[in-house]
């Protein structure tokens, strides 16, 4: 069973929207398979499967891959990240946004021959940290009840004070507001390091 949703998603500051900690060594991968064939009965949209870390560079990367391949609007992309950072994440969002693609908390299963054409199916995933800001850029959402969604305060560096804090907070209502999720505003105070 799937909870489905286009602006209901609720997210609360108070317990934070995602991390900025240290590099990741890993960076975020795009697996994009093209649509089931015939196109007239299964439609024109791509899955892309986004597994691994948020780093700097997948907003970029995403872009490429759609425009090489003209990938459609209302396209699934499917999320599997334990997050990263916080602002590609956003940009990643924004980016789902702009070309109109769902969202789902799932990652590739086994690859499996169907009509002499092997496809990976979706199984539930997980979307931690900084990747619950993606995944509210999608403009139809689902969460299966078996994928782990999960959000925790953001953190920096050790000089990463409260003004700080409170400059980054601000941004990230903005963007949750702007993908049309609701924002709660409660006291938080930042956390160092981590």
């Amino acid at each position: 069973m799937r909870l489905a949703g286009q602006f209901g998603l609720l997210v609360a500051v108070t317990f934070a929207i995602a991390a900025t900690g240290p590099a990741q060594a890993q960076e975020m991968t795009f697996l994009a398979q093209p649509p089931r064939q015939p196109i007239e009965i299964y439609g024109n949209a791509w899955s892309i499967y986004a597994d691994g870390p948020i780093d700097r560079g997948p907003p970029e990367r995403l872009q490429k891959l759609i425009a090489a391949n003209k990938v459609p609007p209302r396209s699934v992309f499917y999320l599997n990240s334990p997050g990263g950072d916080l602002f590609s994440s956003m940009e990643l969002g924004r980016l789902l946004r702009k070309h109109y693609f769902f969202t789902e908390v799932m990652k590739r299963g086994p690859a499996e021959t169907t009509h002499g054409h092997r496809r990976h199916e979706p199984i539930p995933g997980a979307c931690l940290s900084a990747c619950t800001l993606t995944y509210i850029g999608g403009v139809f959402r689902w969460l299966d009840l078996k994928a782990i969604y999960g959000v925790h305060r953001f953190f920096g560096s050790r000089s990463f004070d409260a003004d700080a804090a409170q400059v980054t907070s601000a941004v990230v209502v903005q963007y949750i507001r702007d993908m049309g999720a609701a924002t709660p505003v409660c006291a938080a105070s930042p956390q160092a390091g981590g």
